[in-house]
This record gives structure tokens, sequence and C-alpha cells, in this order.
């Protein structure tokens, strides 16, 4: 039997705590007072846009509301009825409804995964030892088809790795609102091994020989050679992530300004379109798919059979990786070799131009064509603005620095220097070959 809880809060040194206090009573009618000290997550404070570990009349009223809401939370009553995994995924897709549609649509995916080997169990119970089991179950349930010692799956690797990654956040999500959902505990913290995983994410950067080991190998690719050199060329050339670049039509291109409009539909979050400059690699790559496929809309062709689109480049990328004798590669590790380029052999200012080009932390002004960095106080965008102000760079005012697309042109420069490189390198090598058979 225990008492209510009460909470108090008090600064102390550097940081302000909360103490919660009860008396509890034992089978004998002895009665102990528990007294606990935790400290209030500096991140309360950060929110309200004060300091945690330095005292004031406003954070005295954060943390007075922090021990208020404590002591609600500790004195509700525990609910004694446990949700199923099926009823803790509905409240995470209510959670995340203002997410983009396709993620909502992975993250449904995911639970229908779970739900169908875990929702007879408590969710509490979920350990390590379940997890590996739900793998396997994924690999089992994935084999459709064996073609002598080829297996067809229809869950690669990466993907059961995505599902099983997916559960610990799940039941992590489910314990953190504990007095909704009855989880008593959280035991499963890490995520198995899946074997056949390691190597097949888009984290592992190329460097550009390579890439031009990918592109050579992808040409000798019969009937596809020159659809896959044209891919994996606009890959490093314009950033443009998957389904954007497998979607990529002629109408988008504008050839006498070299640049690219991307609609916002096939952007990532599909909230406003993309304006992009094409280098002189890009623009021969784009020639080069239009001769080949003169009739097609689209500057990648499309399934003879239903007229759309590639949806998924793995397969075929880990077919290039083994014929070039490389470790497999994906799409976004082409686009980390770009950003290396641009790292590596530019000035600053390039550093913080690769970030408009992979589409991140961007703000644009109402025409659409220039992209603007704001220098309001606060995390990276900060840390960026004085290195941009202390390189006196030119287009700039108090409150933006202004990239356009010829700044981001000349940082794309350097991947024109590359394949002009790499033409030298390979016509060199045809005489040398002619030589030898002379």
């Amino acid at each position: 039997m225990s008492g209510p809880v009460r909470v108090t809060w008090e600064f102390r040194r550097d940081a302000y705590v909360i103490r919660p206090r009860q008396w509890k009573l034992d089978l004998n009618g002895r009665a102990t007072r528990m007294d606990t000290q935790q400290k209030i997550p500096r991140e309360v404070f950060r929110k309200a846009g004060v300091r945690g570990d330095v005292r004031s009349a406003r954070a005295d009223v954060i943390a007075a509301n922090y021990a208020a809401g404590r002591e609600r939370e500790l004195n509700e009553p525990v609910q004694k009825l446990r949700m199923t995994l099926s009823e803790i995924g509905d409240q995470w897709l209510e959670s995340r409804k203002r997410k983009d549609p396709k993620t909502l649509a992975s993250d449904r995916l995911l639970i229908s995964y779970a739900v169908a080997f875990f929702d007879d169990r408590d969710p509490s119970t979920v350990d390590i030892g379940a997890a590996e089991e739900y793998r396997d179950w994924l690999f089992e349930r994935g084999v459709v088809a064996r073609l002598g010692k080829r297996e067809i799956r229809k869950m690669s690797p990466r993907s059961v790795y995505n599902a099983v990654a997916f559960l610990p956040r799940l039941l992590e999500f489910g314990y953190e609102r504990k007095r909704d959902t009855g989880m008593t505990a959280l035991e499963l913290r890490a995520v198995p091994d899946v074997e056949g995983k390691a190597g097949l994410g888009g984290a592992r950067k190329m460097s550009i020989d390579e890439f031009w080991r990918a592109y050579e190998a992808a040409g000798r690719r019969p009937r596809v050679g020159t659809k896959l050199q044209v891919t994996l060329a606009l890959g490093l050339a314009t950033w443009l992530r998957l389904e954007a670049l497998l979607n990529l039509q002629l109408t988008w291109i504008d050839g006498v300004e070299a640049t690219v409009r991307v609609p916002a539909e096939f952007m990532k979050g599909g909230k406003a379109e993309l304006i992009l400059p094409l280098n002189r690699f890009a623009m021969a790559s784009i020639q080069r798919a239009t001769m080949a496929f003169p009739k097609a809309l689209h500057v990648l062709p499309v399934n003879p059979r239903t007229h759309r689109p590639a949806t998924n480049l793995f397969h075929t990328l880990r077919a290039i990786a083994a014929d070039a004798q490389m470790l497999p590669f994906s799409l976004h590790s082409i686009r980390k070799t770009a950003a290396s380029l641009i790292l590596n052999h530019r000035c600053d200012y390039c550093r913080h131009c690769r970030m408009f080009l992979a589409d991140h932390k961007r703000e644009r002004c109402a025409n659409g064509e220039t992209t603007f960095f704001p220098t309001h106080p606060g995390g990276v965008k900060k840390i960026v603005a004085d290195t941009i102000l202390a390189h006196a760079m030119p287009q700039m005012d108090t409150a933006y620095f202004e990239v356009d697309l010829e700044t981001m042109r000349d940082a794309l420069s350097v991947i024109d220097e590359e394949w002009e490189r790499y033409n030298r390198r390979s016509k060199g090598k045809v005489v040398e070959l002619a030589a030898r058979r002379a």
C-alpha cells in the first residue's frame, strides 16, 4: 500500500531537479518514506529558449510546471488492460499523421509484419530472442521460388533489417506511453544481426575511381548498357534521389538555361519543387539518352509492358558491383561520392552548396529559383552562416546568404573536371590497345 506522490523542485549547483516523495506501508504496517531525486532534462528549458544550468525567474516557472506535470503523471492510475502491438501501432500512426504519406505507408507495412508475428504476445515480453525469431520468420516468409541454387525473395536482406530495426522503435514508443498502453517493461533495445545486410545500405561512400569502374561495368551489360550508364551518370551529376531520377522527364529540363525543375510530388516530403543546374556531364548524358531512345518521354526508358518507370535499382546495382568486382553500392553512395568531390576540391562555400544540391536545409524565395540560407541564431544554420560571413561572400545581406543557380553550377564543375579526366584516361587506354593489336 502506498500514499500519493508529492513532487517538489529545487535548483542545485548547475541544474534544476525534482524530488518525488511517497510513503509506503509494508505487510507489517511499517511506513517507509521514498525520496528520490531526478534532474529535469535541459531539453525542457532549451525548447523554451532559456538555460537550464543558470537559475532565473522564467526557468523557475518552467521547473514548477514540469514538477506539477510529473506529479499528475505519477498519481494517475496505471491502465491494467495491456494494449496489443496492433493498438500500439495505431497510436504510432496517429502520432505521425503529419508525416509524408510515403513514410506513413512504409510504417504501416512494417507494423503489419510485426503484428502478423507478435500480435498474440505481450509487447512487454518481446526481447532479443523474440526479435531473432522474427528475423528468421521474415526470411522464411519471403522465399517464393528457387531457380537451381538461386533463391528469389520478396524481401531483400536490407528489407528484413528495416523491419527488424523498426521493432525496437515501436516498442520504445509504447513504453514511453505505458500509462496508456499498459507496457510494464522494455526488453528489446538492440537490433539482431541480419545476414547479408552489410554493405547494402546507402551509407557507403564510393571513391571516384570506384564510380568509373561501375560506370564501365554498366556499359558492358547486354541490351541495357546505355540506360544504366546514363542512370549512374545522372545520379552523380544531378544528385537526384531514386524516385525523381527514375521518373526524370524531358519536359522538366530546360536545355537553354541548363536546369532541371523537379515537381514537388517527386521530391522527399512532397512539399516544394526543386530547381537544380545541370553541368556538362549531365547535359551530355541526357543527350546520349535522347539519341538512344528518341521517342521516349522519360530520359530513362520505361518498362515496355507496364509503360511505367522502374521503382528500384537494388538488384541492378548489385549486379553491376559484382561485374566490377567491388563492394555493393546504392544510389545514395553515388550522391555521397559527388558530395565528397565538392568538399575536397572546392573552396569553403561549396561545403554549404552541397547541402542545397542534396536538397537539405534550404529555403526559397517566391519564384523558387534562388535558395537562401538563414543566418538566424541556433544550431547548424548559425555555424554555417558564420563561416560564410567570415569569408565575406558576395550577394549577402544581414539576414540571408544567397545561393543561386550559378553558384551551385560552379560547385558542380568539379564533376565535369573528373569527367574530362576520365575521358582522357579512357582514350589513352583505347590508343594503347590499338597499338598492341597492331
